[in-house]
């Protein structure tokens, strides 16, 4: 996905518009992952200190 995004740009006209829109793109499905999962997180956080 980086070496996608990464092509997107040129050397003299990058499309900043085109370029954020492929990062949104690109993270958006981790952070979803992550506050849907967030309380497994933490409780492996905090578990991991109890002992």
């Amino acid at each position: 996905m980086t070496l996608l995004i990464s092509s997107m740009s040129s050397a003299y006209f990058p499309e900043y518009g085109a370029i954020m829109l492929a990062i949104v793109i690109a993270t958006l499905p981790m952070i979803i992952i992550f506050f849907t999962l967030q309380n497994y997180f933490v409780q492996g956080m905090t578990g991991s200190l109890k002992q």
